[in-house]
């Protein structure tokens, strides 16, 4: 790169504890969880050792004031991590990264955006990610890197199949929260499966299903990191994130997620299976915990 504040790196994988928060003000509402949480053991001066990520989840719509952010703070082998608190292992990957002064915005982010654009790799289906290199210091002096996902540039990239293209117009419209979307990507005699098995039949109901589900989870999003298809079958494998609207709102302890994988069989360019396979017992407890655990929905899935 000629612009001395920009570089590619490979950032390795690594284990990372997890703060988020849903609301108007996120950032700071998570930072706070983050900081309780990792000032008492001396994390927060140690960069290196402990780096900060952080990035929308899920980004801001317009109409809607509220909106996600989580951090991560990377972990060594043996740090243990408090009940409540949530790891993931991060897989890492390749990056663009910029270097800025002050807070991230829109501006940073454009200029990195364009430059991938021009250069000989692209952008990589993953979180763009925010990193505070002196979280403790003073607003004006602050200092961040904005690290946006890439992979090489295929001269020719092959185009998706038309069962491929089906399942991802499927999963854009299920994280857009966009039923009608859902409904008309379905068969006449869609059929859904969730985690425990329990089976909805027709186009109609779930789509009911799904307007039903997106109240209690108004958050849920879905990440198809690997897909794999078998003629007119694909399989899904990735993650998904969401949050239990219960008794007492968007709380950051409802938060629920991880791995997953969906097997969609596809017919005509429709969906006509959608079954989901993960392990839904952390939902199970965060709507039991609810004071209004039986209002919970039974389809589209604990965990769909």
């Amino acid at each position: 790169m000629n612009n001395p504040s920009l570089r590619l790196e490979l950032l390795p994988a690594m284990r990372v504890g997890r703060f988020r928060a849903v609301g108007a003000t996120p950032q700071r509402e998570a930072w706070d969880q983050l900081q309780r949480w990792a000032a008492p053991r001396g994390w927060l001066t140690e960069p290196r050792m402990h780096p900060i990520f952080g990035f929308n989840n899920p980004g801001p719509v317009p109409e809607n004031p509220e909106y996600g952010y989580e951090f991560w703070i990377g972990l060594g082998p043996d740090d243990e991590t408090a009940e409540g608190v949530s790891t993931l292992a991060f897989p890492g990957g390749w990056y663009a990264v910029a270097a800025i002064r002050g807070l991230p915005d829109p501006d940073a982010w454009r200029r990195l955006w364009e430059w991938v654009g021009r250069s000989p790799v692209r952008h990589r289906r993953e979180h763009e990610l925010e990193r505070p290199l002196n979280p403790l210091a003073a607003e004006e002096e602050l200092k961040f890197e904005l690290w946006l996902p890439i992979e090489a540039r295929a001269e020719n990239p092959p185009a998706d199949s038309p069962e491929l293209a089906a399942v991802r117009a499927f999963i854009a419209a299920i994280n857009a929260h966009d039923v009608a979307a859902l409904e008309a990507l379905m068969t006449e005699d869609h059929t859904f499966v969730d985690p425990v098995g329990t089976v909805v039949s027709g186009r109609v109901a779930m789509a009911s299903g799904w307007r039903q589900y997106l109240v209690y989870f108004p958050d849920y999003m879905i990440r198809g990191e690997v897909l794999l298809q078998d003629r007119g079958t694909v399989a899904v494998f990735g993650s998904w994130t969401a949050t239990y609207a219960g008794k007492g709102g968007l709380l950051p302890k409802n938060a629920v997620g991880g791995p997953a994988a969906w097997r969609a069989v596809v017919a005509d360019g429709r969906i006509k299976i959608w079954q989901v396979v993960a392990d839904h017992s952390r939902t199970i407890e965060v709507m039991k915990r609810d004071a209004d655990p039986a209002a919970a929905p039974k389809a589209p899935g604990a965990a769909s």
